[in-house]
């Protein structure tokens, strides 16, 4: 049988404190790796860690989903999903799920287009988008195009 092959180390270990997790919360370390959990478990039994923080006495929380979030509403010139998003960082939030507000006569698709690549270029925290249907745009002819995207929400 060959040899199983040696797992890189945690970017990340966060030992120490109290995670609180859907079911309670207990005494537990939890690694992170390439930017996401790869592991929970007993402090004692951590897998090698490139950074490690001493969490002694804190509460470790799951961030926030923020899921009705307003930016750049009917103006290209304010409130960016970047701007947006660091400011729901701040207050705890990972995740926001932003409502997809064109300029008039923006077919949806660009405008799905066009913020997804607003995102990806500087939003701090994970985002997805809602589809923005409104009765004075043909927005209801763009919801294939929104599908095709990703988007499962109007």
């Amino acid at each position: 049988m060959p040899a199983k092959p040696a797992q890189r180390p945690l970017g990340r270990l966060l030992a120490g404190g109290t995670l609180v997790l859907g079911h309670g919360s207990q005494r537990a370390a939890l690694g992170v790796r390439d930017g996401r959990v790869a592991w929970v478990g007993d402090p004692d039994a951590a897998p090698p860690a490139d950074e490690v923080l001493d969490l002694t006495g804190k509460l470790v929380l799951p961030g926030a989903v923020d899921p009705h979030v307003h930016f750049r509403a009917f103006s290209s010139h304010i409130d960016t999903l970047a701007d947006t998003a660091r400011s729901a960082a701040h207050g705890g939030v990972t995740t926001v799920v932003g409502y997809a507000t064109g300029e008039e006569g923006e077919p949806m698709a660009a405008t799905l287009d066009r913020l997804r690549e607003e995102g990806e270029g500087g939003c701090p925290i994970d985002f997805s988008l809602h589809a923005w249907i409104f009765e004075d745009f043909d927005y209801i002819a763009g919801i294939p195009a929104a599908v095709a995207r990703g988007v499962t929400t109007v």
